[in-house]
């Protein structure tokens, strides 16, 4: 069984079990369609690509970003997507625009894709783009961000290390949030990767022993708000 994509992180590291029991996909909504629409458009201007048949609400969305909004993606690499191995605390590159098809992957690999990444002078720079509206889990502490810094910085260290997300929410004011990291916060966080994958693991034999524990159930609801039954 896979270990959990750097975007879905969060939510395991709070229920390990999340992972292993049935889940219910209900498939792609039309928010999370826009999403993905606007992130290619916006790749598309970074790159100097034209936008072609791209939808064209997304392609308003990306022209009416402000230039100097935009300035902390200059020189930036598009949908790097790595894989970290929680066992040997090590990553490999998979490639750039990809979409989501990583390849073959470990059993102890998660993998995930950033949205840009810088890395030039032992400056690492790990970006998300945000088109909804909800909130979103400040950058020193979002698990998915965080993973990817460690990723990116195992793959090619630095001394610096930035994590950021660009909010840009369609009929909103575009907003940054940035935080700088350490060495020592991301092999902190890879320690707690190291931790879930053992917990996943142990959550996984259970559910194989029929052993189906309840014990993560208010934690989950507590934390997202929402149904167990979604994701367990």
């Amino acid at each position: 069984m896979r270990l959990p994509s750097a975007s879905k992180v969060e939510r395991v590291l709070a229920c390990p079990a999340s992972h292993v029991l049935p889940q219910e996909d209900g498939g792609p909504t039309a928010a999370s369609e826009a999403g993905t629409l606007r992130h290619e458009a916006l790749r598309r201007r970074m790159a100097g690509e034209p936008y072609g048949a791209l939808d064209a609400a997304a392609v308003a969305w990306a022209e009416a970003l402000e230039d100097e909004v935009l300035e902390p993606l200059r020189g930036t690499a598009a949908e790097v997507a790595y894989a970290y191995d929680t066992l040997w605390d090590e990553a490999r590159l998979i490639g750039s625009n990809i979409g989501r098809e990583y390849g073959e992957v470990k059993p102890t690999e998660l993998v995930g894709s950033a949205d840009y990444v810088r890395s030039k002078d032992g400056e690492l720079a790990v970006i998300d783009l945000k088109t909804g509206r909800g909130e979103v889990t400040a950058p020193e502490r979002n698990a998915q961000l965080l993973t990817l810094a460690l990723a990116a910085h195992r793959w090619m260290p630095a001394k610096s290390i930035r994590v950021a997300i660009l909010k840009a929410p369609e009929g909103q004011s575009p907003r940054w949030l940035q935080a700088d990291v350490t060495p020592a916060d991301l092999d902190a966080h890879a320690a707690r990767l190291a931790t879930m994958q053992q917990q996943v693991e142990e959550a996984r034999q259970d559910v194989e022993a029929g052993r189906r524990s309840e014990e993560h159930t208010s934690e989950l609801q507590s934390r997202f708000g929402i149904s167990y039954a979604v994701f367990c």
